[in-house]
């Protein structure tokens, strides 16, 4: 994780993701704990933060990946 500091409201902390994703707060920190596929992460003033382009880019990789396993299933 860097070091920065937010600027702006393009920052997002665990609370947003769980809004989004509809996973549990402490589903969503455990998996990153993990290390699990994720967003990057920031750290500053002792909270993770992510960008809201990396969150966006995120979402539509794992909507790609689960697409893509319909199809396979499908298929198969």
């Amino acid at each position: 994780m860097t070091e920065i500091r937010p600027t702006d409201d393009d920052w997002m902390g665990f609370p947003d993701l769980a809004k989004i994703t509809g996973k549990s707060i402490e589903t969503l920190y455990n998996e990153h704990s993990r290390g699990d596929d994720f967003p990057d992460s920031y750290r500053f003033k002792g909270r993770i933060r992510f960008r809201r382009s990396h969150v966006d880019a995120w979402i539509e990789k794992q909507r790609k990946r689960a697409a893509a396993a319909q199809l396979a299933e499908a298929a198969g």
